[in-house]
């Protein structure tokens, strides 16, 4: 099955980005966000792994994994839509607008 090896062949590439994601340097968590949102749903299988990211210290790390989940789209709602709900009360307008649009994408899981 060809989805399988591709899978296979994300998960080894980019266990450099996953373990970016737990870096105590923001730049390298923002960069690991960052070089997954590119794969969009070909990165779906990571999505629990940036769930933690949503509520990291730095705002534009936060902002760039809801875009990140946002790319994945419905696949990855079930897996994430209740953590990426809990943004939409968020004081910051722009992470709640964000996570709408997440939510959005995930479709009616998402919306759930």
């Amino acid at each position: 099955d060809g989805h399988l090896d591709l899978q296979a062949v994300l998960a080894a590439k980019d266990f450099e980005h996953l373990a970016k994601l737990s870096s105590p340097d923001r730049t390298q968590r923002l960069e690991a966000v960052r070089a997954l949102s590119a794969m969009a749903s070909s990165a779906s299988c990571f999505a629990t792994e940036l769930c933690p990211l949503l509520q990291d210290d730095d705002r534009r790390v936060r902002l760039a994994t809801l875009a990140a989940l946002r790319k994945m789209g419905e696949t990855v709602g079930p897996k994430v839509a209740s953590e990426v709900a809990l943004l939409c009360r968020c004081r910051d307008r722009d992470l709640r607008k964000a996570a709408i649009s997440a939510l959005g994408d995930m479709g009616k899981t998402g919306s759930d």
